[in-house]
C-alpha cells in the first residue's frame, strides 16, 4: 500500500515535535522537574535521558524498519 511510505514520513515529521511537547506539558503539569519552564525542557541526564531520546526517535525508526523489511518482503516474492 503507497500510505505505508507516507506514514513514516509523517511520523519523522510530527513525532518528535509532539513528543516534546507532550514531555514538556506533563513536566509542567507535574512538576517533576526544576529544568523545566514555559521557555522549554531539557532532557533528562544519565539512563533517563537515553530512555527519553529512545522514546522521542523509537517509533519513527520502528516504522521505518519495518516498512523497509515489507518493501524487500514483497520484492523478493515478485522476482
Amino acid at each position: 500500500m503507497p500510505w505505508r511510505g507516507a506514514a513514516v514520513i509523517a511520523t519523522w515529521i510530527i513525532w518528535p515535535p509532539l513528543f516534546f511537547g507532550l514531555y514538556w506539558l506533563a513536566s509542567v503539569m507535574l512538576a517533576t522537574g526544576r529544568r523545566c519552564s514555559i521557555e522549554g525542557c531539557d532532557a533528562p541526564e544519565g539512563l533517563l535521558g537515553f530512555l527519553w531520546i529512545a522514546a522521542m526517535l523509537g517509533p519513527p525508526i520502528y516504522l521505518r524498519v519495518r516498512w523497509v523489511r515489507r518493501r524487500r518482503s514483497r520484492g523478493s516474492l515478485a522476482a
